[in-house]
């Protein structure tokens, strides 16, 4: 979730060493390898009520044997034999650290060894589609708009670390069986295992309690109930698990259906409000195991992330996440970028040699929480490699306290306790200095006022720094870092994660108690949240990788969280969040569909996959940079083209209106409403935004359609009527509405229209306009015309194409040939009458217009075998001189499918059709000739007739498109049109008259013929 009032409290260690007011350094002596954050649990006079008030970082996970707590730690070392040799409890082994359940006792053991080198408590992890679905395209890649095939996340495992899940809603059960659940197994890690539960089997895993399929299916249908006690009380890994694989189940309209709906799904609750690191290492081991268990391909989903850190990819967390990702082929992570780009957290600098600077925090007045250890600030300075360097921290009345070698020193004063930990960082070898002011006595918070922070450089060059304040409230109130930026915010930096960012794609929403909702402030619509952290690393590495939608994301509720009602909506199973956390299951579903089509993919495919095809626009600028990374999320365009690169594949959201001010209008019954849009590139009406206005008051369905074009007003319609219900509007929010069942084919540069309206007597459609810059493409008709309205309508369509297998291809129609001009006539297209809506069932499109010479409608068809299933097929336009063209007139018609041999079948609606004699490699890239016209032997079966000197044609007759030429094509057809002129199956030449040469020259003289294509 959006960080927006979480304190995070990296150290309080002093408080309950006992010492009051006066100054007291701690003296580390031999114990300067352990994270100072562990004092308080090595003081021999702590009790077991005190470790209720331990720092966040320090989690007791069990009691030993002997009694004694036992917590959880990163110990960094080489030999980690030496380690288990003493007894330790190791949990995970990575090159240079392994985690670990310790007692006091061994925690003091482990800082004695020389084997040791370092042991940290490591840093907390705070929690960091519909409307998803539609803005990174993946409605297009589950109806099988790529390479014909849908992709939901089939056979694919997506692990998401977080608050857990309720295992109970139907978003994750199977659509047709709700007892059954897609959960494979769940690992809460707050548990401690009583009569009949288990930890995990999995190596290191051996602590909490994990519930496996059959367990939660028995709870699911109550044989036996109140066995499985995991609960999502905070609801952040439910609505995280829905955005990335929730099937929508819950409602019947599926609106809130995820991105990857049938994937299998791997939970580990490893906290609440915070998540020890060493825990986050251990989730990474378990998940890792599972997908090898299972065979399957897995993406993690890691929606956590700490402002604290050395920030370059080294620390505990982002070395196992990068060893999760070598670890096999198939192996992906997906951070969030967090959420501290509206805070001003960083700062950086440099200093000359022997020189100091000065870093100030304004602490403002606030209400201090009641009892100690609860109002405290902390900031890190981090410096590459091991300069010597002097830090001082002073309080606004000249309380102090300094360090310039390693160690930690702490100063009880009566403006605050002041603490500073000077070291060497043990992942990296880099110098940290770590500062916490803290309230160790309840009577003494920190004060307000500024706060110093001088760091004086005593090596022999110049050294360079960077700070982040890492916990920046107190109280209720928001501390300044006086000149901070937004720059090297990431919460997560680790070189394999695919590390997401933020942008806004739904503003305003109308709450299920029917309030009309929306963000306040600057309206950030389609633009990069203000929250989301930019990049780059310390080390400059150029992260985050993407930006998807993650704010007012709509997605799965907990029924054991507590959910304001502003955010809760109607139907009471899901509300809508914001975050990075709600970016990275956009982000982690759509590699589950990445995985789908290829299970044995790399980290670094599935990321060059989705840099390489981020979607830019006038919000996004030129990229790579540090706040989109390189751009929003496309994974249309990222499927697409990992299955084949030379896929000429494009999607664009035609947006005419702007974030300016907002006007509601109330569209009457009968009222033509309409929005002219132009598109860039040819392609597909694939769906339309609409943004409806807060009262929505109709009954009968909503209408929508696509119309040509008429000197800027909307001429006539072409392809079919969509019908939205009425119950399936949301009002006060924008609302996707995929387009596919239209069936319009778009060229570039030429205008069409949407239009929409409805039949609901005496009710209105509430519509949002703009009324700031407009862009005049918006019309009204009352029945008197077309005007232009001085408003613009939020209507956005979306046209996407998907052009791999380039047909091109020549063949004659016997009828319209002309031997004297070995060409053919085109009378139909000379008096207008070839409609614009294909003939053909199969691909029943609708173009704006006709392209010059056509003859006719044709119908191309693929197959792979000769007697195999047809593939694909796609209406075209066959010219004057024998050429078949796409509606734009190109002599190339683009499929969707890849790169392949294929059979070329072409079909004439009274014709009988031919198929290509062999399969033709066919390519995404370019295209030759498949010449069908000039060599009989090039047909399959010789299934053409000799028109003239080397020219073959499909035979005429086939009026009623049966394969066969018979008495019934006469009698049924030809005879029934007799006399007519038009568009009809009678006229067999296509001269537009059905008379009766067109009986005795074409279908006399071929009675009897059968179509050569099995």
């Amino acid at each position: 979730m959006k960080k927006t009032m979480i304190r995070i409290t990296f150290i309080s260690l002093c408080i309950l060493i006992g010492i009051q007011g006066e100054s007291a350094p701690v003296d580390f002596a031999h114990m300067g390898k352990i994270d100072p954050r562990f004092l308080p649990v090595l003081q021999e006079e702590a009790g077991m009520s005190q470790f209720n008030q331990l720092p966040l970082n320090i989690q007791m996970k069990a009691i030993s044997e002997a009694g004694e707590p036992v917590f959880s730690a990163i110990v960094y070392t080489q030999n980690p034999e030496t380690i288990a040799q003493m007894g330790v409890s190791l949990q995970t082994q990575h090159a240079n650290f392994v985690t670990v359940h310790a007692d006091r006792n061994q925690l003091i053991a482990l800082a004695g060894s020389d084997a040791v080198q370092y042991i940290d408590a490591g840093d907390v992890q705070y929690p960091m589609n519909d409307l998803a679905a539609g803005a990174i395209g993946c409605d297009l890649v589950q109806s099988g708009f790529v390479d014909q095939q849908s992709f939901t996340g089939q056979n694919v495992l997506i692990c998401i670390i977080d608050t857990g899940i309720d295992f109970t809603h139907l978003d994750f059960c199977d659509p047709n069986d709700p007892t059954q659940s897609r959960i494979v197994a769940i690992w809460d890690q707050t548990l401690t295992s009583i009569a009949g539960e288990q930890s995990p089997s999995e190596t290191g895993c051996g602590y909490g309690v994990e519930y496996i399929r059959a367990q939660i299916e028995d709870e699911i249908d109550g044989s036996p109930a109140g066995f499985v006690r995991q609960r999502d009380t905070k609801g952040h890994g439910t609505h995280i698990a829905g955005t990335a694989a929730g099937n929508g189940s819950s409602l019947s309209s599926r609106l809130y259906q995820g991105i990857a709906p049938n994937a299998q799904i791997l939970i580990v609750k490893a906290g609440n409000d915070f998540f020890p690191e060493p825990d986050i290492v251990n989730a990474l081991s378990y998940a890792r195991q599972k997908a090898d268990a299972l065979g399957l391909p897995v993406v993690l989903n890691m929606s956590l992330g700490s402002d604290a850190g050395p920030h370059d990819g080294t620390s505990a967390k982002s070395v196992a996440i990068d060893d999760f990702t070598s670890s096999g082929p198939g192996r992906i992570v997906v951070v969030s970028a967090g959420n501290s780009a509206d805070q001003d957290i960083h700062i950086n600098g440099s200093m000359a040699v022997s020189g100091s600077v000065d870093i100030t925090f304004a602490v403002p007045v606030y209400s201090p929480n009641s009892g100690a250890g609860n109002d405290d600030f902390d900031f890190e300075i981090w410096f590459h490699g091991t300069p010597s360097i002097t830090a001082r921290l002073s309080s606004p009345n000249g309380e102090y306290v300094s360090q310039s070698s390693e160690g930690a020193k702490t100063n009880y004063t009566e403006d605050g306790t002041l603490f500073i930990y000077n070291s060497i960082n043990a992942s990296n070898g880099d110098r940290r200095i770590r500062f916490s002011v803290y309230d160790a006595q309840a009577e003494i918070p920190p004060v307000p006022g500024t706060w110093t922070v001088r760091l004086t450089n005593n090596s022999t060059g110049s050294i360079a720094y960077h700070g982040w304040l890492s916990d920046n409230y107190i109280g209720d109130s928001l501390i300044d870092l006086n000149g901070g930026d937004v720059e090297y915010t990431l919460g997560n930096t680790a070189t394999s994660a695919i590390i997401v960012g933020s942008y806004v794609s739904r503003w305003r929403w109308k709450a299920s108690n029917g309030t009309g909702v929306s963000y306040s402030g600057t309206d950030y619509s389609d633009d990069l949240s203000e929250f989301s952290s930019h990049g780059p690393t310390r080390d400059e590495i150029q992260k985050p990788d993407i930006a998807a939608p993650g704010q007012g994301i709509a997605s799965s509720r907990s029924k054991d969280a507590t959910v304001s009602d502003n955010s809760l909506l109607p139907g009471l199973l899901h509300y809508v969040n914001e975050g990075t956390s709600m970016a990275a299951p956009v982000t982690a579903g759509s590699v589950a569909l990445l995985l789908e089509k290829h299970p044995a993919s790399s980290a670094s495919d599935i990321q060059n996959w989705l840099t390489q095809n981020g979607e830019t626009d006038s919000y996004t600028g030129a990229v790579w940079n540090s706040g989109w990374g390189y751009g929003k999320l496309d994974i249309f365009r990222a499927l697409a083209k990992s299955i084949e690169s030379g896929f000429d594949t494009d999607r664009q959201i035609l947006v005419y209106d702007q974030w300016i001010n907002q006007w509601g209008y109330n569209q009457p019954s009968g009222e033509l409403a309409a929005v002219r849009f132009t598109p860039s590139i040819a392609g597909e009406v694939t769906g339309l935004l609409l943004h409806a206005s807060a009262i929505v008051n109709i009954t009968d369905p909503l209408y929508l359609e696509i119309w040509s074009d008429l000197a800027g007003s909307p001429d006539q319609k072409i392809g079919n009527t969509l019908s939205l219900s009425a119950d399936d509007i949301k009002p006060f929010t924008w609302n996707l509405i995929p387009s596919q069942d239209v069936r319009v084919r778009v060229v570039p540069g030429q205008n069409y229209h949407v239009v929409f309206y409805h039949e609901s007597e005496g009710r209105t459609m509430g519509l949002l306009m703009e009324n700031g810059l407009i862009a005049y493409r918006s019309k009204v008709n009352k029945g008197a015309g077309w005007l232009t309205h001085t408003y613009d309508f939020r209507v956005r369509p979306i046209i996407s194409k998907n052009h791999g297998a380039l047909v091109e291809t020549k063949i004659w129609l016997e009828g319209p040939y002309d031997s004297s001009t070995q060409q053919m006539t085109t009378e139909l297209w000379n008096t207008g009458f070839i409609p614009l809506t294909s003939p053909y069932s199969a691909d029943p499109v609708s173009v704006g217009s006709i392209p010059s010479n056509t003859v006719d409608w044709v119908l191309l068809q693929l197959r792979t075998q000769a007697t195999g299933s047809l593939l694909e097929s796609r209406s075209a336009f066959l010219r004057n001189d024998g050429r078949i063209v796409s509606e734009s007139g190109a002599q190339q018609v683009p499929f969707s499918l890849s790169s392949n041999p294929y059979y070329v079948v072409v079909r004439h609606r009274n014709h009988l059709d031919l198929m290509s004699g062999s399969a033709i490699p066919l390519s995404s890239g370019t295209s030759s000739l498949t010449d069908l016209s000039s060599n009989q032997n090039t047909v399959y079966n010789q299934g053409v007739k000799l028109l003239d000197t080397g020219k073959y044609g499909m035979y005429s007759g086939d009026a009623n498109g049966d394969g066969q030429i018979k008495t019934d094509d006469k009698n049924d057809v030809w005879w029934d049109e007799l006399g007519r002129g038009g568009y009809f199956n009678g006229d067999m030449n296509l001269d537009s008259q059905v008379k009766t040469d067109d009986k005795n020259d074409y279908w006399w003289p071929n009675v009897g013929k059968g179509s050569a294509v099995p």
